[in-house]
Parts: C-alpha cells; sequence; structure tokens
C-alpha cells in the first residue's frame, strides 16, 4: 500500500466511527490527522481533543467539541481515567 492508499483506507474506516480523538504532543503537524478532521467535520462526528497544554493548533481547537489539555501523558492518562469512571 501507498501512502494515498493508507489515508483512504483510514478514511472509510472512520465512517463506521462515533467520534474523532486527536492525540497533540508536538508542534509536529499531520497532513493526514488534518483530513481525519476535515473528514469528522463532514460526518457530524464528535470531536475530541487531547493537547499538551503549551500548544496552539487553532484549527483543531475550534473544531473541538472537548478539549483535554495536559502537562505530561501521565497527566493525561490520570483525567482519561477519572473521566472514564466519573
Amino acid at each position: 500500500m501507498n501512502i494515498d492508499e493508507i489515508y483512504a483506507h483510514c478514511l472509510k474506516e472512520q465512517e463506521s466511527c462515533d467520534g474523532f480523538m486527536a492525540l497533540i504532543k508536538s508542534e509536529d503537524r499531520s497532513s493526514g490527522m488534518e483530513m481525519e478532521l476535515k473528514k469528522a467535520k463532514e460526518l457530524g462526528q464528535r470531536q475530541i481533543l487531547l493537547i499538551k497544554n503549551d500548544l496552539e493548533f487553532p484549527q483543531f481547537r475550534s473544531a473541538a467539541h472537548q478539549i483535554v489539555e495536559y502537562e505530561t501523558l501521565l497527566q493525561l492518562y490520570k483525567k482519561l481515567e477519572e473521566t472514564a469512571l466519573g
């Protein structure tokens, strides 16, 4: 599979999902994640953003229905666990 086939497959699979969750932990941009965000908007999927405190990513922040900010991955895991159990 080439990269375009992988993207097409992932976007097709996304159609069977209830929502889209993006984990952003660095300044590195991901064209694949941007494509998934666009697809989530088209499908009307709920969008959850998990993002490190000091990062901006306004395109993702403005689209998100829920934003979970964290400093460390351990803190993120604890927040997610509290949310799931709470």
